[in-house]
Formats: structure tokens, sequence, C-alpha cells
């Protein structure tokens, strides 16, 4: 992924994170107490499949933010490889 990419990601994400935030104190979005993967009782995190979808969200606890996150990157991974290859 080129720097550029990785700047526009940068951007992308403080909006939707920040447009979250905006959605749970209007009441447009509330956030759950428990985990939608694990269903463990946490504080949980918003989750973004696609950053230009702001209010598209699961919540996660940490640990499952983590692994979304860490299989989003070997999905990239795998799929710039094949790209690269191809």
């Amino acid at each position: 992924m080129k720097i550029e990419d990785l700047e526009l990601l940068n951007i992308e994400r403080r909006r939707a994170y920040y447009r979250v935030g905006l959605a749970i104190e209007s009441g447009e979005l509330e956030r759950p107490d428990r985990c939608e993967r694990c269903g463990y009782e946490c504080e949980v995190e918003a989750h973004h499949e696609d950053y230009e979808n702001p209010l598209k969200v699961i919540f996660l606890c940490p640990r499952c933010h983590k692994a979304a996150h860490r299989d989003a990157r070997k999905r990239l991974y795998k799929r710039e490889k094949e790209t690269a290859t191809a």
C-alpha cells in the first residue's frame, strides 16, 4: 500500500470515528454492552468494515476488534500478493 493510500485511509478512519461518536451522543446509534461477535460484556468498540459508511459498524470487545483488523490485514496482503503475481 502506498503512503498516499495510508494517509487517505487515516483521514477516512478519523472521520468515521468522529461520526460514530456524534451518532452515539445524539442517540442515532446505541452502543451495546456486549460484543456482537463473542458476547463478552464490556465497553465495546465500533468496528468499520468500510470507512466510507461511517455508521455501518459492529460493536466488538477489544479482543475481537483487534482480531477483525488482523484478519482484514491478512486479506489485504493476500489480495496485493495475488495482484503482484498476476
